[in-house]
């Protein structure tokens, strides 16, 4: 068994310090805008159908990391996604009549699909992918080439039939 821990700040993986960090934009501290909201469709983030929700940061336990994905260079999770099999009760949000959101529900799901990679998005000016300070809950890996490197290592593990697992400690002990 091989365990990979978050520290909040960086992963420890292999003997190495990976830069990586969790830092998501919500409306509760002002970093996501009252009309920017996702929506939840079957325990997974969806860009236009589903129920509107708040993100969160990736949730604290030990999760097993259960597939290396490659991605091609057009792809916002490109080289590689590290799939988890973490998840974590997420609230439902209200929008009022603009499709802001006003408050959340009462109403839970459970949120899956978190996991490790380089984070990308569309620059609205160029169009073109690129990196991200945040993501809607995964762990941000800072350095594609890294997040290849850590795929190739934990590839070999799983192929070798070990079990590769991600310690994620509790929120309030993430260093900054």
């Amino acid at each position: 068994m091989i365990t990979l821990r978050f520290t909040g700040n960086k992963l420890l993986a292999f003997g190495v310090q990976i830069p990586a960090t969790c830092i998501v934009r919500r409306v509760q501290d002002g970093t996501r805008g009252v009309g920017e909201v996702l929506r939840e469709l079957n325990g997974h983030v969806s860009t236009e159908d589903g129920t509107p929700y708040m993100p969160d940061r990736f949730p604290a336990g030990a999760w097993e990391i259960t597939g290396v994905i490659s991605k091609g260079r057009d792809t916002y999770y490109w080289p590689v996604y590290l799939r988890t099999n973490a998840h974590q009760t997420l609230e439902y949000w209200d929008v009022n009549r603009k499709g802001e959101y006003t408050k959340p529900n009462g109403k839970t799901f459970e949120g899956y699909g978190y996991g490790l990679h380089y984070a990308r998005y569309k620059d609205k000016r160029t169009k073109k992918l690129v990196h991200s300070n945040t993501t809607l809950g995964c762990i941000n890996i800072l350095d594609p080439e890294r997040a290849s490197w850590l795929g190739k290592m934990i590839e070999e593990e799983i192929g070798a039939r070990e079990r590769v697992y991600l310690h994620v400690p509790p929120h309030d002990q993430w260093e900054a």
